[in-house]
Order: C-alpha cells, then sequence, then structure tokens
C-alpha cells in the first residue's frame, strides 16, 4: 500500500519534466542554394528578429509569393492565353494576353477588401500597371471580355 502511493507523486513528477511542442506548424523543409541554406516553418506566425554576419531574418506573417488563377471560365479559358509578372511586386506588375482580338478586354484591379482600385481597356499583348502608389497587401486582378470575367489573378506587393 505504501509503496503505491509512493508511485503515484513519481509518477506525476515524472511528467512535470516532459515538455509539450511550444509552436504549432503545418509544414516545413531546408532548401539549399549556392550562396547558402534556409530551413523554415509554415504556420508558425510569430518569429524573432535575428541578425548575423550572413543575413538576417524579420518576424511576422510572411505573405506568400504566388500567382494563382482564382477563376476561369473553361471554354474561353482554352481561348484565351493570360499572365501576370513579377508577382510578387514592389512597383508594377506586367499583364501579357496572347489574343489579337484585343479591343473587347478590361481589366479591373481590386485591393483586399473588395474595392475597385482602377480599370482600363487593354489595348497592347503586354500591358503595365503600376502598383506603386498602393499600401503594402494582396490584389485581385480581373481580366473581362465583353463585361464577362475571364480570369482572376491574386497578385501580392511586398514593399
Amino acid at each position: 500500500m505504501k509503496s503505491r502511493l509512493l508511485i503515484i507523486p513519481l509518477l506525476l513528477l515524472s511528467f512535470s519534466a516532459l515538455h509539450a511542442q511550444q509552436h504549432t506548424v503545418t509544414t516545413g523543409g531546408k532548401a539549399t542554394g549556392i550562396n547558402g541554406s534556409v530551413t523554415y516553418s509554415v504556420g508558425e506566425l510569430i518569429i524573432p528578429d535575428s541578425k548575423g554576419p550572413g543575413g538576417s531574418l524579420s518576424g511576422g506573417l510572411q505573405l506568400p509569393y504566388e500567382i494563382s488563377v482564382i477563376t476561369s471560365l473553361p471554354r474561353i479559358d482554352m481561348i484565351l492565353s493570360a499572365s501576370v509578372f513579377p508577382n510578387p511586386t514592389t512597383n508594377t506588375v506586367q499583364l501579357k494576353i496572347a489574343d489579337p482580338f484585343l479591343s473587347s478586354y478590361r481589366y479591373s484591379l481590386y485591393d483586399s477588401e473588395g474595392k475597385l482600385l482602377k480599370s482600363a481597356q487593354i489595348r497592347n499583348t503586354i500591358t503595365e500597371i503600376e502598383l506603386g502608389s498602393y499600401s503594402r497587401s494582396f490584389f485581385i486582378l480581373n481580366i473581362q471580355n465583353n463585361n464577362r470575367q475571364l480570369k482572376s489573378f491574386k497578385i501580392v506587393k511586398a514593399k
């Protein structure tokens, strides 16, 4: 009986020495290049700032660097070949459309809250869209033909 009473406190004390996971991370990995390597984790929201002789790490929420087609109409998508680059950007993006009949195409640029920032007719196969006056965020660029939405792109403005 006394040995059982001693075992219970010892078990409780042994569990207090164990440490739980401190961060919830969805995925991670290691990227290696010519000039060095970096280990990263996705899902960790708070990262302290760190500086060293070989580089620095800025904390906070990291925005993804991506272009993604949000919507497209299947039949028209086969005809329309459109791309947006560079993404992420700091000042301008270029919209490239490979279609000789551009007269009926328009683009509309929306902010992250859905507010229309600018809209214009597409006159050339490559159209430059200025983002320099807007703050760091993400934007939605919609391509329309005869008031029908054909494609939407997500654009990330980095600085």
